[in-house]
């Protein structure tokens, strides 16, 4: 049966048909149209999902290997990832990782709004942006909920990044996408300065809702700017916009969607072109490098601490890659795909988790 929605939260995938044979025994009814479930519900309450059952049809959520009925015996949301994380790693070149799925813990009575990208902090905190209000989530390095930044000021978080300077401070940078905007912030939330013009769009120059940021050693700032336009635009680090790159296309150098964008140890811009399943690896002026293909719908790139670029596509995979393009290890680590990475100076990957909304981190172990 296929996965049906409830306004626009979709019942995530791996629901099976146990969960709506026990929809059916709770109530004896016939389950109702999910076309107006909720008007539908308050007409006919007789026709509504059961108590019981309703936050696992609503909430867009991973199961685990939980049923309904073992779940509501326990009293379990259908949130709570403690029980799928035990025993379960992945493996990405020469390293072996325990997987921590909802690593990440929001106080009670607070709910995720829809994970975007997250960002580790040299000191061991977390920023994570949603796409709500608190926009930026801050966890400290026990995964404990610390607080959160920019109420108001972010319409639509894309990605966040956070720039290290070589005198040891850091910024974030976030992608303000249907704004139209790029943030850059102190790591308390102040605005330090922005780029793009604040609510207009501009068609083949910076931006059409934007996708991603990266900064360069030198602080030269690179945006993907990959829904309304399909180009790569590089900036000065005091903002001056220095050219843009790309077209609509599929050939080497165009893009369908470029995704994702990071600078790599060899000072060349990597670019995650989604819909055209490659990574395509450019020089700091725009030139084509290489095309690195065998993913699919790439939605993060970045590098971790050996040099290796992590890259997590749809399948739900992670590749990890040397520098030359070889693979070095994939792994399957997300529960539906990780649309954002980031990692910690001690080799940990953040993974930002749609359908579930979680954060999930990778530990390396020996």
């Amino acid at each position: 049966m296929p996965a049906p929605w409830f306004g626009s939260t979709r019942v995530c995938r791996q629901m099976k048909a146990e969960a709506f044979l026990e929809c059916r025994k709770a109530d004896g009814k016939r389950l109702p149209s999910s076309r107006g479930h909720r008007a539908n519900e308050a007409k006919h309450p007789d026709t509504a999902f059961p108590q019981a059952v309703r936050p696992f049809i609503i909430r867009s959520t991973a199961a685990g290997r939980l049923s309904i009925r073992e779940m509501t015996a326990k009293g379990d949301s259908p949130m709570n990832t403690r029980l799928v994380n035990d025993g379960i790693f992945t493996t990405l070149g020469d390293r072996r990782y325990r997987i921590e799925r909802g690593w990440a813990r929001l106080p009670d009575r607070m709910n995720w709004g829809m994970v975007s990208q997250i960002a580790a902090a040299s000191d061991g905190r977390l920023f994570v942006l949603q796409r709500a209000d608190p926009p930026v989530l801050v966890f400290g390095p026990d995964g404990a909920f610390a607080g959160g930044l920019m109420d108001g000021r972010i319409v639509d978080g894309h990605a966040i990044h956070i720039d290290r300077r070589p005198n040891g401070t850091e910024r974030l940078f976030i992608v303000d996408r249907d704004a139209h905007e790029i943030v850059c912030a102190d790591l308390d939330g102040d605005v330090l300065f922005t780029l793009g013009t604040r609510h207009v769009p501009a068609f083949e120059a910076p931006f059409n809702s934007p996708t991603d940021v990266a900064v360069a050693e030198d602080g030269e700032i690179y945006i993907s700017d990959g829904y309304g336009n399909t180009r790569v635009h590089r900036f000065s680090a005091d903002g001056e916009h220095l050219g843009s790159w790309g077209a609509l296309g599929t050939e080497p150098g165009a893009f369908i969607t470029p995704h994702a964008i990071t600078i790599d140890p060899e000072d060349r811009v990597l670019v995650a072109d989604r819909e055209n399943n490659r990574v395509q690896v450019f020089n700091r002026e725009g030139g084509v490098l290489a095309i690195w293909e065998g993913m699919h719908k790439p939605m993060d790139v970045v590098v971790d601490d050996r040099g290796l670029v992590l890259v997590s596509d749809q399948v739900p995979r992670i590749h990890a890659l040397r520098l030359d393009g070889s693979i070095a290890g994939r792994g399957r680590a997300a529960i539906n795909g990780a649309h954002g990475l980031s990692v910690a100076p001690d080799g940990a990957i953040y993974l930002a988790e749609l359908a579930p909304e979680t954060v999930t981190r990778l530990t390396p172990v020996a």
